[in-house]
């Protein structure tokens, strides 16, 4: 891995393609991870974030810009990585609770998430967003509508005939 000092912190490249931006105060990265961020921001305002590969915390400026203020869970294989972001950035540091292990193994300790955020640009591989969201049946319509994350545990409202379901 390539570490090079940038004005506003540390650029994390691997065979020539950047992998992480670690900024030490919020902003944007202008990078792929400023759009991770901002899907955080929008489809999981709230609940718990896994995130699959932790790429020296790339994401944690951007969601501090947002106003995304909550424990982010993360995963990764990288321990030089995270060893760097905590010396670097540690306004961010407080904000992540990083684990050292295989991705798949960590989600079946961990169970269930909220959001998940696949941060895997290396070698080809796409970055992934999966965003898990419990759908209801309407009992006086009979089709399938979901609630808002902040309103989970309430009574949902169903999106076709505005009827309340428990």
């Amino acid at each position: 891995m390539d570490i090079t000092a940038t004005p506003h912190g540390l650029r994390l490249s691997q065979h020539g393609v950047v992998i992480s931006e670690m900024l030490t105060s919020a902003g944007p990265t202008h990078s792929v991870f400023d759009v991770l961020a901002a899907l955080i921001s929008v489809l999981a305002p709230s609940g718990r974030v896994g995130v699959l590969g932790f790429a020296g915390g790339g994401m944690m400026a951007p969601l501090a810009a947002l106003g995304v203020d909550r424990v982010i869970d993360s995963v990764d294989l990288d321990q030089e990585s995270h060893a760097l972001f905590c010396r670097h950035c540690p306004a961010w540091a407080g904000r992540v609770a990083w684990e050292h292990a295989d991705a798949e193994a960590w989600l079946q300790r961990h169970g269930t998430l909220d959001s998940v955020i696949r941060d895997t640009p290396r070698h080809g591989h796409a970055v992934v967003i999966e965003v898990r969201r419990t759908r209801f049946l309407c009992s006086a319509c009979g089709k399938m509508f979901t609630v808002p994350d902040h309103a989970a545990g309430q009574v949902g409202k169903c999106n076709a005939c505005g009827a309340r379901n428990k």
